[in-house]
């Protein structure tokens, strides 16, 4: 077998063993190849390690829930069909690695959008300084042949000159604001996010604790799979809306920071700084409860009106002693919160053991 295919299928390589009931993994009573001799799973080596493997999903912390869900799907369904043939079991590895790779896709095709925006921007921007550098050019000419006072023309090449300066630095501005937001919900992007953090973690090293609150849509899957993307779309931007509400009590005082970003995909973050852990979690629950009155109402694939109950699990992390890494020190505290939050049920916040 060559290399490259041990890497797309890592379980053809263990080889067919025969039972040993001594060493063998128990469930319950029933040693395990007992079950699955039951099932008619096949003594083989690749068949039964991936049938292990699907087993122990549940301490896979690198899999989303809804991953491990789907995944267990596909072996239920191999084992209630009894098909064992390699057709089936090459199916079975293609569809694990879709479901594995199905949020890398989603964050890719997020970034590759995002860089198109930009791009489209920028492309705008290029041809309106042209134009603009055009017009200054053919005013100049008129200007000289003319034959106005030369004092007038310097003037008027002076305020045509700073009228196209003024606009290229407005264009730049707004250039800039497109690279930070997320072009979906208008809220910040990832990249400001990071910037932000590293700005307030870092250069400016902060005595206040900083917050960060990240967020995740239960159950947003299935809102895509039932209604469609563009559905699910109008639900990220609807809930992106409610984040912002709370920012704008907190505008015009400089000792308080609201911050709210899209970390990606159905999950965001609230950046929080001038606000103590209590005042955090306060926070975080008003969003909670916020999101989960939402009662939104959107027409399916049957031209019904369809109320969605929706529901954010949520994480909470505060800094602490600067690490080596404390951007992603914080971030990853809080998403550790975060999958705690929705092992237990979703629909509640969960606060950093080492924030407390």
């Amino acid at each position: 077998m060559s290399d490259d295919k041990s890497k797309r299928d890592p379980f053809s390589t263990f080889p067919a063993l025969p039972c040993n009931k001594e060493l063998c993994i128990y469930s319950g009573k029933k040693a395990m190849c007992e079950i699955m001799d039951k099932a008619g799973v096949p003594n083989q080596g690749k068949w039964r390690s991936l049938i292990l493997y699907f087993r122990s999903l549940s301490d896979q912390d690198y899999l989303e829930q809804e991953q491990q869900k789907s995944m267990r799907k596909l072996v239920i369904q191999v084992t209630k069909e009894r098909d064992y043939s390699d057709e089936r079991y090459s199916k079975l590895i293609k569809d694990m690695h879709d479901i594995m790779n199905s949020p890398l896709k989603q964050k890719l095709q997020e970034a590759l959008m995002e860089t198109a925006a930009i791009a489209e921007e920028y492309s705008i921007f290029l041809d309106k300084n042209k134009n603009r550098v055009s017009d200054l050019g053919e005013t100049t000419v008129r200007d000289i042949q003319s034959g106005i006072d030369p004092e007038i023309m310097i003037q008027n090449i002076q305020s045509s000159f700073r009228e196209v300066i003024s606009g290229m630095e407005k264009d730049i501005a707004a250039l800039k604001a497109i690279t930070k937001k997320d072009g979906l919900t208008g809220l910040h992007n990832r990249r400001s996010l990071d910037a932000f953090l590293a700005d307030m973690l870092i250069n400016k090293n902060t005595v206040q604790p900083i917050q960060v609150l990240l967020l995740d849509l239960d159950h947003f899957k299935n809102i895509n799979d039932t209604y469609g993307h563009l559905i699910g779309d109008y639900v990220l931007q609807a809930v992106a809306d409610t984040l912002k509400k709370p920012g704008k009590q907190y505008d015009n005082q400089e000792d308080l920071v609201y911050f709210p970003a899209r970390f990606g995909g159905e999950e965001f973050a609230i950046c929080l700084s001038g606000f103590d852990l209590e005042q955090a979690v306060e926070i975080g629950e008003s969003l909670r409860k916020a999101v989960q009155h939402m009662n939104l109402t959107i027409e399916d694939n049957n031209g019904e009106l369809v109320e969605i109950d929706l529901s954010i699990s949520l994480g909470l992390a505060q800094s602490g002693p600067l690490s080596d890494d404390p951007v992603s020190d914080i971030l990853r505290r809080a998403d550790a919160a975060l999958y705690k939050a929705k092992n237990k049920g979703r629909n509640q916040l969960e606060i950093d053991e080492n924030s407390r």
